[in-house]
């Protein structure tokens, strides 16, 4: 297996759970999916993929555990096109430029209408104990 980043790190006490006591655990936050409006999502998948229930792998005395995080891409360019957008709208309506705090306003506004229609991105990081 090669890997693109690798972390070593000491446990400072024995780890002491066993592959089946540490499924348990970990079943307590499984991964789901992104919600419409949420702009990410963390949670415990299977080591082994889609084919496999156990959110542990044990081989050889060593266990196996991996973790999703899904987030969703929304570019600053996107969002700054709409806001622009709504800027001006409005500012011709009412013959008025818009404040600072009225355009921040306006961004958190459409960054939210967006959020459910942004591309989502995946990232698996395993740990191997």
């Amino acid at each position: 297996m090669w890997f693109k980043n690798l972390h070593l790190y000491r446990l400072t006490k024995p780890f002491e759970l066993s592959p089946e006591e540490l499924h348990e655990q970990l079943t307590q936050k499984p991964f789901q999916p992104c919600a419409a409006i949420a702009p990410f999502s963390y949670g415990w998948i299977s080591p082994l993929g889609r084919s496999s229930e156990q959110l542990t792998h044990a081989a050889n005395g060593n266990i196996m555990v991996c973790a999703r995080k899904e987030e969703k891409v929304l570019p600053a360019a996107v969002v700054r096109e709409f806001v622009t957008e709504r800027v001006v709208a409005i500012e011709e309506e009412q013959g008025r430029t818009l404040r600072r705090k009225e355009r921040e306003e306006i961004r958190n506004e459409v960054f939210l209408d967006l959020l459910p229609r942004a591309f989502t991105r995946s990232s698996y990081t395993y740990a191997y104990l």
